[in-house]
């Protein structure tokens, strides 16, 4: 929820590749998970870098974040959430999201982030969400979605398969499906590549050996 006041402005979100969004989700969630965890051993694989935010043209794009992202957690303490002594300093922001350099692997817990999935949803003010996995040894034993956009009471979408598949040059990230792979299959669905097998994330930032494309679907489709 503290993420749903992270919104900004949609049509001044996307920068290039990046969004201002991008970013302040990123530190928040980098943050929170440093004060609960400590970070110590602390692996957090996650989209975005700070390559572009700590240019010296990024300057002002680097404080609208900064602004964003205090503002956000000076509710933190309402979700239960620690909450800064003071405002962090754009040093403590470029700090946070740069700590998200993890690159995952078959060893050891990896917390897996992605800041915006649906970079186009965000600008239209349509769907999106916030993913976060935790992944323990190449297993993914936890899933959050936050999607501020979406109305239980007003969408309910019903489908009984869900088919993703890219151009071959394309290399599915781990941070896009974590998530959303432990939620399905905690509700007793199943999500395997075309040929079947299940999603490997314990290759590092890419689903590396992935048949052709992604599907999803409830264990009554699989057996009939």
């Amino acid at each position: 929820m503290v993420l749903h006041d992270m919104s900004l402005n949609p049509n001044q979100a996307v920068v290039g590749k990046l969004s201002e969004n991008d970013w302040g989700v990123q530190a928040i969630v980098s943050w929170v998970l440093a004060e609960v965890f400590g970070t110590q051993n602390l692996s957090i694989v996650a989209e975005e870098d700070t390559d572009s935010l700590s240019k010296s043209e990024s300057l002002g794009l680097l404080d609208s974040v900064s602004n964003a992202v205090n503002e956000a957690l000076s509710e933190a303490r309402k979700y239960g959430l620690p909450k800064p002594d003071k405002p962090l300093g754009s040093h403590d922001i470029l700090k946070a999201i740069g700590r998200c350099n993890s690159t995952g692997g078959p060893k050891g817990r990896h917390w897996v982030l992605d800041p915006v999935d649906g970079t186009l949803g965000f600008v239209r003010g349509d769907q999106y969400a916030v993913a976060l996995a935790l992944i323990e040894d190449g297993k993914v034993l936890l899933g959050v979605l936050g999607c501020p956009n979406y109305s239980v009471k007003k969408e309910r979408l019903h489908a009984e398969v869900f088919i993703k598949f890219a151009q071959s040059s394309y290399k599915e990230k781990i941070w896009d499906h974590a998530a959303g792979v432990v939620i399905v299959e905690e509700a007793g669905g199943v999500v395997t590549d075309a040929g079947g097998r299940k999603l490997d994330f314990s290759k590092g930032v890419y689903l590396e050996g992935l048949d052709r494309g992604i599907i999803a679907c409830s264990r009554l489709t699989t057996s009939s």
